[in-house]
């Protein structure tokens, strides 16, 4: 969803190809077999956008639709009068029993980190310095993310990401008008530099996004995952969708509620990798370059 509202999902701890490592405590096995959390889910500047027409009406430019975005999210001006943004709220998947606390900080041009606490298992992290995308599972450790899970931490991590959309995805295409969580909205479909597709839908009324629509890969094959985004607020004139409501292949569901929004600075040490993950970069050299 174009980075704007920080959302986290629960894809990126389903490492491609890496098994969960066994452990007895029944919560969890429980986390293991449900829970990950997101990679933070590019750089060119060659973005096509286009639009297609139906056989009703004629859909509208993917520039307009996405200008009536950015002016309904805000407008560009308060939007890039913050530089700062820190999210707290609640994380829960209740049919796994399952709860936690979760904090969400983010500052331009290009860092994030996500810290979540879950009930009787411990804590997740991760984060973007603006060259590693990295995590770290209570379970599977430590890791650096690389090609398309870092390249979703780029885009996660784009301050601006709303307004730098020519940058971060090679295409942007408006496919049809339909229905999503009960409301008439545009359907934009996007892909990135590294050729992942995913579908973003528009509110055709308020020009807000209202969900999202992606694949991903796990160890157990591809997963589809819906997001559902809503309850906006305004916070010092930017609109931010407090509750998110995301469905992994129908057989698992968590929500996330924002209850605090700030856009007050604050030190940047928090963006600093653990040393867990400093060690792998020395290992391993896996540290990429800076992004533009």
């Amino acid at each position: 969803m174009f980075g704007l509202y920080k959302v986290p999902d629960l894809n990126s701890f389903f490492q491609k190809g890496k098994k969960m490592p066994r452990n007895n405590h029944p919560m969890a096995r429980r986390l293991g077999y449900t829970i990950a959390i997101a990679s933070f889910c590019l750089t060119s500047m060659n973005t096509t956008i286009s639009a297609q027409t139906t056989q009703d009406d004629k859909l509208p430019q993917a520039e307009a639709l996405l200008q009536k975005m950015i002016k309904a999210a805000g407008g560009e001006k308060v939007i890039r009068s913050h530089n700062h943004q820190t999210l707290t709220g609640t994380f829960s998947v209740p049919a796994q029993g399952l709860m936690g606390s979760l904090s969400i900080y983010s500052a331009a041009p290009n860092l994030q980190t996500l810290h979540l606490e879950i009930e009787n298992i411990g804590e997740l992290l991760n984060g973007y310095d603006g060259k590693t995308a990295w995590s770290v599972h209570p379970m599977n450790g430590p890791d650096v993310l690389e090609g398309a899970q870092r390249e979703g931490a780029v885009i996660q991590a784009d301050y601006y990401a709303t307004i730098n959309y020519k940058k971060n995805y090679d295409s942007i295409e408006v496919v049809g008008k339909t229905e999503f969580g009960g409301k008439d909205c545009y359907e934009l479909k996007l892909v990135t530099p590294e050729g992942v597709e995913s579908s973003t839908f528009i509110d055709a009324s308020s020009y807000l996004v209202i969900g999202s629509i992606r694949t991903v890969e796990t160890p157990q094959g591809e997963l589809e995952v819906t997001t559902v985004s809503s309850e906006y607020k305004e916070f010092d004139g930017e609109m931010i969708a407090t509750k998110s409501e995301q469905d992994f292949g129908g057989f698992m569901q968590q929500t996330i509620t924002f209850e605090e929004v700030s856009f007050e600075a604050f030190d940047h040490a928090i963006f600093e990798y653990p040393e867990s993950i400093k060690k792998l970069v020395e290992k391993e050299g896996a540290a990429s370059q800076p992004d533009d």
